[in-house]
């Protein structure tokens, strides 16, 4: 398969705002995408890590701000990583915050990612790299990263802390002038997305430590048909996820696709209905409508999820949501 990368929405999340904020369409935004807007609703979910290129892409272009992914981190900041960020946050001093960052990043923010510490002499080195082949968008995908890098080490340093050096790949980088005021800090062309600092800041405290939340777990992605359920729950919004649509997600033809369910012994159909079945247990778990629900799985009026709901389960959403609450009493 096209072997893309995930993350999660929260890393996004205040995109909608921004360019609203800005003047711009949103719908327009997340159109070019080929995403749904009601994906930032749920900031724990999950998109493919070209969707995030996609946006910040077409976003800048929307709004005419090159510095756009560098206002969206600036703004975020730590929040903006969801229950990773808040156990970073939670770290006593910064070598261990790092260290969290480090090993939990594909496991719990980002698949496809890797972060790196180095320690040459007096100076230490974060270093972000992405394995996901996607081109398109790649640059403003960095400089995201590199604002959630200074979110990280200014948790310790402060706010107003200033790294030795900032480095991007790229032989230009547009409106530099602006991103490196957003950053406060200047940026240089180098082979890698890094920040450079003293390492004796490794042993910075924490002065204000936070309750860290569990964290939940990416996707283990073992499943050959992981990455097609992936792309039709990434891609749901006010249509059903059809063939064509779930195989342009994925960068195939339609046959292509068809003929990869069909050397597994499995149906798009098959594919399709366990993946909307497990998300509408989900939402119905943390009490969203039905009727939310059916829209948010590209359903036309909840009548037509109830059945499709009950061809899944053999019971209906109401009821399916009244036995998870409701113990069934012993004997039935």
């Amino acid at each position: 398969m096209a072997g893309y990368g995930l993350t999660r929405t929260c890393t996004i999340g205040s995109i909608l705002d921004t360019v609203a904020r800005a003047g711009g369409s949103t719908a327009r935004v997340f159109r070019q995408a080929d995403l749904s807007q009601r994906v930032v609703e749920r900031p724990n979910g999950l998109i493919f890590l070209k969707d995030q290129f996609a946006l910040l892409q077409a976003a800048a272009k929307e709004i005419g701000d090159p510095a756009v992914a560098a206002r969206l981190s600036v703004e975020a900041g730590l929040k903006g990583l969801g229950s990773y960020g808040t156990l970073i946050a939670a770290q006593p001093a910064l070598r261990e915050a790092l260290n969290v960052a480090i090993t939990e990043i594909s496991a719990a923010l980002q698949t496809a990612t890797t972060l790196r510490l180095s320690i040459e002499g007096r100076w230490a080195s974060l270093t972000y790299d992405v394995t996901d082949r996607t081109v398109i968008g790649r640059q403003q995908n960095d400089i995201l990263a590199i604002g959630y890098m200074l979110a990280i080490i200014r948790r310790f340093g402060g706010s107003s802390w200033v790294p030795r050096k900032v480095t991007v790949p790229g032989a230009t980088l547009v409106s530099k002038s602006s991103i490196e005021q957003m950053f406060g800090c200047s940026l240089e062309h180098g082979e890698t997305t890094s920040v450079c600092f003293p390492a004796e800041m490794l042993e910075w405290i924490n002065r204000a430590p936070i309750e860290p939340r569990p964290l939940d777990p990416m996707p283990s992605g073992d499943s050959p048909l992981h990455e097609v359920e992936q792309a039709i729950l990434s891609g749901l919004g006010n249509q059903r996820p059809s063939l064509n649509r779930t195989a342009r997600r994925l960068g195939l033809a339609p046959r292509t696709l068809q003929r990869h369910l069909n050397d597994q012994g499995t149906t798009f159909q098959h594919v399709r209905d366990t993946a909307l079945r497990a998300h509408a247990v989900s939402m119905i778990g943390e009490g969203d409508s039905m009727t939310d629900i059916a829209y948010a799985l590209g359903f036309s009026d909840q009548s037509h999820f109830t059945r499709s709901f009950r061809r899944w389960t053999g019971r209906t959403p109401s009821a399916w949501r009244k036995t998870d609450i409701e113990p069934v009493p012993s004997g039935v």
